[in-house]
C-alpha cells in the first residue's frame, strides 16, 4: 500500500512515514510486468521494497518516486544499507535480525545518503534502534493488533499452529476448528473497520472513494481468503502480522533474501530516487520514457475521472507495449472510456494473479497494457 503521490483527489498529511514495508506482493508485480532487459522503469517509492526489487529484472533504470519526504527517507536509506553493509548486518539493522549495534551501522551508511535523508534519520535515532522496518503507522497498527486483540482472540498455541501448517488442508482445518472464532470475527471486524484503520492506521481521507458497506467485514472476509486457500507455508506478510517480524522460514521480500543481496548491490547504480507527485514528474517526461510502471494502489485514492487523466498522462510517456501494474484495495479503478483505447486491461493475467496474490487484502490485481500512441498533450492531474 503506497500513496502520498498524488494531492489531487485528497486530504491527506504528506510527511507521515505510512509504511516502513511495502505490503504488495514482488512477485505478483514482477510476474505483472515482465519487464525486458534494459528497460526503464518507474516505481511508486512508498518504503523502497518493490522498487528495489525491479533491479532483479536487469534494468537499464528504476526511478522510485514518491511526493512524501519520509518514505523518500527510508528508501535512501535501504539503498544505503544495501549499499553499505554485508547481508547479515543489513538485516539485523532494518529490523529482520536483533541487534544493538544499529547506531554503527547507521553511522555507516551515512555516506552512501543525501543529506537531507542523512537529517532525516539523525532526528529519529529512536526509530533507527527499533529497526525501521517496524516504525511505519501501519507496522505500527499491526502491532496494536498483535498485542491487545489477538492475545483475546488466540492463544500463542494457535497462532503457531496456524503458522506451522504445511498444507492447505490442514490450514483449513486449523481455520474451521482453532481459528475461526466469534471474537476473532467480532474483534476483527472492529480493529480492521473504517473507524480504527481510518485514524490509526492510514488516513481518513483515504477512505473518500470507498463505496463498501462494511469494510471490516470485507477484510474479514479476505483474511479468511488468506489463511484457508493461500498457502501460509510461504506467505510473508501473514507472518509480520502474526508475529511482527520475519523468521525466514516464511519467505523474505525479494530485497531482504541473500540470493538476491549481491545482485541489488551490484545494480544500486541504476536506482533513481526522486521526490515528487507522479503527475508532475510525468508531465515533464518526454513521450515513449518507460517500458513499465509500478503503480502500488494509488488509483485508490483518487477520483474516477482525475484516474482516467492521469492513465493518459501514463500513456503519453510510455513506449508501446509498456506494462502496468496496480492493485484495487476497496475501490475499483482501471482504464475507461476514450482511455482504454490506448490502454488494454488484460483480465485474464490480472485475475490469475490475484487468485495467487500473497497481499491477501487487495480485492484486484490490475495488469494493462499501452496499445495506442503516445501524441497526448500533458494533463493536469487533480486541477479543476
Amino acid at each position: 500500500m503506497a500513496i502520498d503521490v498524488i494531492k489531487g483527489s485528497i486530504r491527506a498529511e504528506f510527511s507521515t512515514l505510512r509504511y516502513s514495508q511495502v505490503w504488495e506482493d514482488a512477485d505478483v508485480m514482477l510476474a505483472a510486468l515482465q519487464p525486458e532487459k534494459s528497460s526503464i522503469l518507474i516505481s511508486i517509492a512508498s518504503a523502497g521494497d518493490n522498487a528495489l526489487a525491479l533491479l532483479l529484472t536487469d534494468p537499464q533504470q528504476v526511478i522510485a518516486i514518491d511526493i512524501n519526504p519520509a518514505q523518500i527517507a527510508l528508501t535512501h536509506l535501504k539503498v544505503a544499507a544495501i549499499a553499505t553493509l554485508g547481508h547479515k548486518d543489513c538485516l539485523a539493522f532494518l529490523g529482520v535480525t536483533p541487534s544493538n549495534a544499529r547506531t554503527d551501522f547507521f553511522n555507516e551508511c551515512q555516506a552512501q545518503m543525501p543529506g537531507t535523508a542523512v537529517r532525516y534519520w539523525q532526528d529519529r535515532q529512536g526509530d533507527i534502534d527499533r529497526g525501521v522496518i517496524h516504525i511505519g503507522k501501519f507496522e505500527r497498527y499491526f502491532s496494536l493488533f498483535r498485542r491487545f486483540v489477538l492475545p483475546i482472540i488466540h492463544s500463542k498455541k494457535t497462532v503457531e499452529a496456524m503458522l506451522a501448517a504445511s498444507d492447505l488442508p490442514t490450514q483449513e482445518r486449523v481455520y474451521a476448528d482453532r481459528w475461526n472464532n466469534r471474537r476473532w470475527r467480532w474483534l476483527f471486524r472492529i480493529f480492521f473497520g473504517k473507524f480504527l484503520l481510518g485514524r490509526l492506521g492510514r488516513d481518513p481521507a483515504f477512505f473518500n472513494y470507498v463505496e463498501e458497506g462494511s469494510v471490516g467485514n470485507h477484510f474479514l472476509m479476505r483474511a479468511k481468503r488468506a489463511l484457508t486457500q493461500l498457502p501460509v507455508a510461504n506467505n510473508y506478510f501473514i507472518e509480520y502480522i502474526l508475529t511482527g517480524n520475519y523468521s525466514g522460514r516464511h519467505g523474505l521480500p525479494p530485497y531482504l533474501t541473500e540470493t538476491n543481496f549481491a545482485t541489488l548491490k551490484d545494480r544500486l547504480d541504476r536506482f533513481v530516487v526522486v521526490q515528487d507527485s507522479l503527475e508532475s514528474h510525468l508531465s515533464s517526461t518526454p513521450p515513449g520514457t518507460f517500458d513499465g510502471y509500478n503503480l502500488s494502489d494509488i488509483f485508490e485514492y483518487i477520483s474516477a475521472d482525475d484516474t482516467q487523466r492521469l492513465l493518459l498522462e501514463i500513456a503519453r510517456t510510455a513506449r508501446n507495449g509498456a506494462r502496468l501494474c496496480y492493485w484495487n484495495l476497496l475501490v475499483p479503478r482501471w482504464s475507461q472510456g476514450d482511455t482504454a483505447t490506448v490502454i488494454s486491461r488484460n483480465e485474464e493475467l490480472g485475475a490469475k494473479l490475484s487468485l495467487v496474490d500473497r497481499g491477501f487484502f487487495y480485492q484486484r490485481v490490475v495488469v494493462e497494457e499501452v496499445i495506442g500512441a503516445t501524441e497526448f498533450p500533458p494533463s493536469s492531474v487533480g486541477q479543476r
